[in-house]
């Protein structure tokens, strides 16, 4: 999915252009949601595929190529470089909380709720 991301984004980067920030990233929501509810709710392998390798990276791409254009887009020259500071902070601390989430689901099997998740998912 990770190299899913990298390939979109660099496809989307001009889409983002020529639809703007706005329009882009109500876009990037509803794949988002559309990816999810599709992924949650499929039982055969091909929607999971699909939702996995095409709907959710695509709502990524789009979600991070327009947050990355829209303090430079938005910002006054004075706080553009605070907007940049802010928005990379954010998506770092969203990476960790991420990565941070995934590593107690597959080790975390000391922990009571863990482990019970553990279960279901895998």
């Amino acid at each position: 999915m990770g190299g899913a991301l990298s390939f979109y984004s660099i496809l989307l980067g001009t889409v983002v252009d020529r639809w703007g920030v706005k329009i882009s990233t109500s876009i990037s929501v509803f794949l988002a949601c559309l990816g999810g509810i599709l992924f949650a709710f499929s039982t055969h392998v091909v929607p999971l595929f699909i939702s996995l390798m095409f709907i959710i990276p695509l709502s990524g791409a789009l979600a991070v190529t327009a947050g990355t254009i829209a303090p430079r887009r938005y910002a006054d020259e004075k706080s553009r470089p605070m907007a940049f500071s802010l928005y990379f902070v954010a998506l770092q601390l969203a990476q960790a909380a991420g990565f941070g989430m995934i590593d107690a689901i597959l080790h975390g099997s000391h922990v009571e709720f863990i482990s019970k998740y553990r279960q279901i998912a895998l």
